[in-house]
């Protein structure tokens, strides 16, 4: 089980950190 919610956990924060990543590039353009 912890396993199953600490992966889940990683896709969040990196779906996160790409959609951060989007709206940077957005702001510099």
């Amino acid at each position: 089980m912890q396993i199953i919610t600490i992966h889940s956990l990683l896709i969040k924060v990196k779906f996160q950190l790409q959609s951060q990543k989007g709206l940077f590039s957005f702001v510099r353009l």
